[in-house]
């Protein structure tokens, strides 16, 4: 895992807030917390092939989650992952950059 890496790397404790799970205790023990999203047609169609699941059930799915409004709110910084996996990264990288977290 690409964050995982950055962080053992640099010793940097930071929580990935992804859909509705957010231990609120952990957050207080982070660097940071970066929220991940992605416009919902994305999300609905990722989670419909990576969990085979049918459109209602997807959708369900995410009606159950924590808002994207509470996770922003919740996040130090919100990534957006629809792009590709290398665009996703270059984000984290720029945002560790500007905070002084990794060396230019």
């Amino acid at each position: 895992n690409f964050v995982e890496d950055v962080c053992w790397s640099f010793e940097l404790k930071i929580f990935i807030l992804i859909y509705s799970y957010y231990p609120e205790v952990w957050s207080s023990h982070c660097d940071a917390v970066i929220n991940v999203e992605v416009p919902k047609a994305v999300q609905l169609k990722r989670i419909m092939k990576r969990d085979h699941l049918s459109e209602k059930a997807a959708l369900e799915r995410i009606a159950s989650q924590m808002s994207a409004e509470k996770r922003r709110n919740l996040a130090t910084i919100t990534v957006d992952s629809s792009g590709t996996v290398e665009e996703t990264q270059a984000q984290v990288i720029k945002w560790l950059k500007i905070n002084n977290l990794i060396e230019n």
